[in-house]
Formats: structure tokens, C-alpha cells, sequence
């Protein structure tokens, strides 16, 4: 006799004449949601199809990701968790959150229910890549159609190594938002992916590994188009996307300092690079930041330039008082001497020794200073110049624990050190000596002017991992 399984038995035994009769309920008339999220979906509930998050998600604090009909996504059918103990932020990206990466045996559990699968090409790189840990980034488990094994490539890169590039907390939220960067608004705002693409492709460059370099510049080149279209067209669904891609943009355009025939001053074009976040921020709102859940990437420290002003080097200080009524700069006076508060702010933090703050105050001063500045930097005015190079000699100093600032200060101190004469080149003195730096000792006791300094070199490298507890020192990038 055949076994019977309990399952199949259960199901003989009840009969139509041994179940109770079902009580009729009339079906309540509704309108069935066809666009509604993956999460709502999953859940098999109605979606408000609410952009860029719905109103269900909002109030999960899920993850809210939609199919597009250009670029449908191969996912997971999973639904998010909505516990707010483990949020890194009060937006809508609570829902991230340290969990343990799924092994080969959840893979193999996928709901056959699912609507969408797991790609295969990103399993295939799994088992390639990880011969010591099994695991997969869970936002590798969602990804668009319609991209080939190159981009897969760039994919697995960037949701594990690259994502980290500009991370400055020790908690790992930062990280788990840039990673969610791949799900959240790639698939519909193609210009993000294209900047994904490039930034992991260049990042695998720096590091030798062996990528194709004529689809990093496909990537860099549709990156740019993209985004610049998306800016005229401001859509309010692609303001996160944006948002991030101005953040992403100081990264990749930053291989411009390390092409041997790049172009001069090329530091005045990055300017407007970092100019461009500002410039983002204003057009998609301090809301729409703050309800993308993106806010937390655009944090500063703080600095206390009035105090700064103190450690002002002297000579710059004569620099500035040197100007006369009859100067083309003379109007710029009160704008430089701001700007060398900042550069005290870096002296201050150096002299007081070299620290995490004073790494990520560094990566983003260009931010901290006045437009005024910037613009009379673009108008090739000399102080301007003289200034930027002594702001390039800390870029230099921290280069070692942020792969894509590599060449950033030198290229710029030997750029303006050619292109101003010999008037200015007194003045130059400390940036032309710091192009001969070799290590973080040397640097920091030319940029001091100390060969008999002792300072805790070793704060520079991995700051990164070392901020936990300066998370509150930080301000929000559209503060001033």
C-alpha cells in the first residue's frame, strides 16, 4: 500500500459533508491597485501608489520600491521589517538596519510564489567572489533587467566595497544607505545606476583590478547626460536621486586630478562639483531630503572659525592686509578673510593633533566656504589661488584614507604653484614644499612650519571607523 502523506490525508478525510457551511459574505466592491509597490504587494494589500513612498510604507517604515514598465527589477519577495529600535534615521530608510546577509541555504529558499526571481548572474558572482564568506549583500537580491555580466560586475563591487567610500560614522547605516541607493532609485532614475556603474569601475581601477576601461567612460559619459537632463526636467521623482547623484559626483569626477594630460586648474572645475550639492539641495527642498531618508549622508562637523582665526598662518594674513583700495581683490577682502577662518579651522585641528573630524572637515570644506570665494577662484584672482593651494596640502594630508582624493592636492599645488608668477610665490612657499611630501609626518610638519612637532599620525588612517561617538558634533549641510 502507498504511503499517504499527513498533508494529503487531511485533505481526503475532509469531506463537503463533514465541514461546517461557510457563512456568505458579500465581496466589497474596490478598485484593484495594478501600480502599487512590491512591499504592498507582498503584503497583498491596497497601495495609494504614493511616490516616492506610499503611504503604508511611510507608516511601516518599509521599504518602498516600485516596478517600472522600462526597467521591471528581479527581487526577493520579501517584506521589510519595520522595527525602529535598529534605525539609523528618522526618515523613511528607518527600515535599514545591520541583519545577518543571507547564506546559500535562504537562496534556496525562495517562495515559488514569487512573482520576480533572484538573478543568476548575481549567484553565479556570489559563488566567484565569495570563497571565504557565502554571504550576499541584501541588496544585491534586487536588481534591474537588461544589464550584462560588466554590470553585474560593477553592481557586486559597489554594494561591497565601493559603498563604504564615503562612510564617516562607525555604525554601519551610512553604508546600508548607499548601498540601498541600488534599489531604492536606480531602476527609476537610470542616471544614478549609470553614476553607480562608473564610481565601482573607477574604484576597481585604483585598485588595479581588472575592469574595462572604455565602459567605465560609457558610464561616466551617460552618468553626466543623464543627470544633467534629469536637472532640466526636475521631476519630482527624481529629486533623491539627485540628491545622492550630487554626492556621488565629487567621487567620480575626482579621476580628472589623475589623468596625466588632464586639464589645468582642473581643482576650479570640482569646485563646481561641490558647489553642485548646494545647488541640488536648494532645488529639491530640505523636505524631500529629509523624507528620502538621505539627509544623514550631507552631515558636516562643525567648526568654531572665530576661534580658528588664531591659527591663521601669518603670512597669509599679510597677504590679505597687503590689498590695497586701487586692487581688483579689494572688494573681495571680508569674503578671504572668512575663507581663512576655514583654514584656520584645519591649522586648529592639525596643531591640536590630526584627528577624524579634522578628515572629514577636510573632505568637505569646499562646502563650509563662501560662493564669493569660489567665484573669485573661477576669475583666476592670484590670493584666491594662493589660498586653495594651502586648502589642497590638507587634501594631501588625509588622501591616504579616501581612495578617490588620491592626486586631488597635488595636482592642485603643482597646477597653481606653474600658473601664478613670481610675485605670489613667496607666499607659495608651503604648498611648493609639500609637493616633495612623502609621508603623513613630513606634511604635516611643513604645512606647520614645525620640523620639531609630535603628532598622533595614526588618527588618519581608517577615520572612518572611528566616529562613532562624533556623530552629534555634525551639522546638516544646508546650515550655515
Amino acid at each position: 500500500m502507498a504511503e499517504t502523506s499527513l498533508a494529503q490525508a487531511f485533505s481526503e478525510s475532509q469531506t463537503p459533508e463533514s465541514l461546517p457551511p461557510k457563512p456568505y459574505h458579500a465581496k466589497r466592491p474596490h478598485k484593484k491597485s495594478r501600480a502599487g509597490c512590491q512591499s504592498c504587494k507582498a503584503r497583498k494589500v491596497k497601495c495609494d501608489e504614493a511616490r516616492p513612498i506610499c503611504r503604508s510604507c511611510r507608516l511601516r517604515k518599509a521599504d518602498c520600491i516600485y516596478a517600472t514598465p522600462s526597467k521591471p527589477q528581479k527581487c526577493l519577495d520579501e517584506t521589510p521589517s519595520s522595527s525602529s529600535s535598529d534605525s539609523v534615521d528618522d526618515g523613511p530608510l528607518t527600515h535599514i538596519k545591520s541583519a545577518a546577509s543571507p547564506t546559500a541555504t535562504k537562496l534556496a529558499s525562495i517562495s515559488s510564489t514569487s512573482s520576480v526571481l533572484c538573478s543568476t548572474p548575481i549567484l553565479a558572482l556570489a559563488e566567484k567572489h565569495s570563497i571565504q564568506s557565502p554571504s550576499i549583500p541584501a541588496e544585491l537580491l534586487c536588481c534591474p533587467m537588461g544589464i550584462d555580466e560588466a554590470d553585474m560586475k560593477a553592481l557586486w563591487f559597489y554594494a561591497t566595497q565601493t559603498c563604504t567610500s564615503f562612510s564617516t560614522v562607525a555604525d554601519d547605516g551610512h553604508k546600508y544607505i548607499m548601498r540601498s541607493l541600488l534599489v531604492r532609485y536606480g531602476p527609476e532614475s537610470p542616471f544614478l545606476l549609470d553614476s553607480i556603474f562608473a564610481l565601482a569601475g573607477l574604484h576597481m581601477q585604483r585598485l588595479n583590478q581588472q575592469f574595462d576601461a572604455k565602459r567605465a567612460l560609457s558610464y561616466r559619459v551617460k552618468s553626466l547626460a543623464g543627470y544633467r537632463k534629469a536637472i532640466e526636467e526636475a521631476k519630482p521623482s527624481d529629486f533623491p536621486a539627485l540628491v545622492a547623484n550630487s554626492l556621488l559626483l565629487t567621487a567620480l569626477s575626482s579621476e580628472h586630478f589623475r589623468e596625466a594630460d588632464g586639464k589645468q586648474l582642473y581643482i576650479l572645475d570640482w569646485l563646481v562639483v561641490w558647489k553642485g550639492i548646494l545647488l541640488v539641495m536648494e532645488l529639491v527642498s530640505k523636505s524631500t531630503v529629509v523624507e528620502s531618508g538621505l539627509n544623514r549622508l550631507f552631515f558636516r562637523p562643525k567648526s568654531d572659525v572665530e576661534k580658528a582665526a588664531a591659527y591663521i598662518p601669518p603670512h597669509l594674513l599679510l597677504l590679505m592686509s597687503s590689498i590695497s583700495p586701487s586692487d581688483a581683490e579689494y572688494s573681495l577682502r571680508e569674503t578671504y578673510h572668512q575663507t581663512l577662518k576655514y583654514l584656520g579651522s584645519l591649522y586648529m585641528d592639525l596643531a591640536q593633533g590630526p584627528s577624524p573630524m579634522m578628515s572629514l572637515r577636510t573632505i568637505t570644506i569646499f562646502t563650509f566656504l563662501p560662493s564669493l570665494y569660489i567665484d573669485a577662484a573661477r576669475m583666476l584672482q592670484p590670493r584666491a589661488l594662493v589660498i586653495l593651494a594651502y586648502f589642497a596640502a590638507f587634501f594631501k594630508l588625509v588622501q591616504w584614507s579616501v581612495w578617490w582624493l588620491e592626486g586631488v592636492g597635488d595636482r592642485t599645488m603643482r597646477d597653481i604653484c606653474l600658473y601664478l608668477d613670481a610675485e605670489w610665490q613667496p607666499f607659495l612657499q608651503v604648498p611648493c614644499a609639500a609637493l616633495d611630501a612623502q609621508d603623513h609626518a613630513q606634511l604635516a610638519k611643513i604645512i606647520l612650519g614645525d620640523e620639531d612637532v609630535a603628532l598622533p599620525l595614526e588618527n588618519f588612517t581608517g577615520y572612518g571607523v572611528q566616529m562613532g561617538e562624533t556623530v552629534g558634533c555634525c551639522e546638516p549641510l544646508n546650515a550655515h
